[in-house]
Formats: structure tokens, C-alpha cells, sequence
């Protein structure tokens, strides 16, 4: 891991840390537009998105270049090892739910936008689709 690919991911996720800090949320093959809120927890930080008619929330860590997504629960959705220095950066994950194959790649373009791409296929699902995360 080298200096500037961890001070990369500790820029955004302190970027994510202020108090009050509100991103959009973008999912342009759904037409759907949303709200994100980040909030300080100790070393870890609670992202909940807002939807018209729903809410979703995970809580996002950092431990040297892994970046973990997980549930209110403790229950891991996401662990991306970040290679390289600089922006943007990209790591992927893949895991399997039921016999669902869940890929997803994240993409972090600055301390103030990232992506996450999903590519999901199983006996009943196949579809894909891009949360683009910005402050406005």
C-alpha cells in the first residue's frame, strides 16, 4: 500500500465524516434520483440514502487499503481492496446470495464522487446498474 493510495481513501471517507455532509445519489438506468447522508460512528461511517419511498443504510470502514461496506447488523456486503495511487481508483468485490451472483466494482473518481456498478445474474435475476454518489 503506498502513502497517496491511503491518504486517497482516508480524504474521502473524512470528506464523508462532516457533520451534515449530503450527497446525491444518481441511478440514471432507473430514473432514479436520491439523497445521502453520511454520519460519523466512531472509526466507521453510517451512509443512509433516501429514496421517495424508502431508506437504505450501511456502514462504510477503513483498515489500511480495504474499504468495508457492511449492514446495520454487522452482516458484510462489500470489502474492496484499492491497488494503485491516486484518483480514480477502482477495486471489485463478488459475492454470492442464495444462488444470486452479486459483482459489484467501485469507482472513486475524488474525495467528492464515486460510483459503485452492480452486475447481478442468477436463475431469475440478470440486470446491471450504477449508483453514482457526488455532492452537488
Amino acid at each position: 500500500m503506498s502513502l497517496v493510495e491511503n491518504c486517497s481513501l482516508k480524504l474521502l471517507l473524512n470528506n464523508l465524516k462532516i457533520e451534515g455532509q449530503q450527497f446525491k445519489i444518481e441511478i440514471p438506468t432507473l430514473g432514479i434520483e436520491a439523497k445521502c447522508n453520511f454520519t460519523q460512528l466512531q472509526d466507521e461511517v453510517l451512509c443512509q440514502e433516501l429514496y421517495k419511498d424508502s431508506y437504505s443504510d450501511f456502514v462504510m470502514s477503513l483498515s489500511k487499503n480495504r474499504l468495508t461496506f457492511k449492514r446495520r447488523d454487522n452482516q458484510p456486503l462489500h470489502e474492496f481492496k484499492f491497488n494503485g495511487t491516486g484518483y480514480p481508483m477502482a477495486a471489485h468485490n463478488m459475492y454470492f446470495c442464495g444462488q444470486d451472483t452479486y459483482y459489484c466494482e467501485m469507482t472513486i473518481f475524488s474525495h467528492m464522487e464515486f460510483q459503485l456498478e452492480y452486475n447481478v445474474n442468477g436463475p431469475r435475476k440478470n440486470y446491471t446498474f450504477i449508483k453514482r454518489y457526488y455532492q452537488p
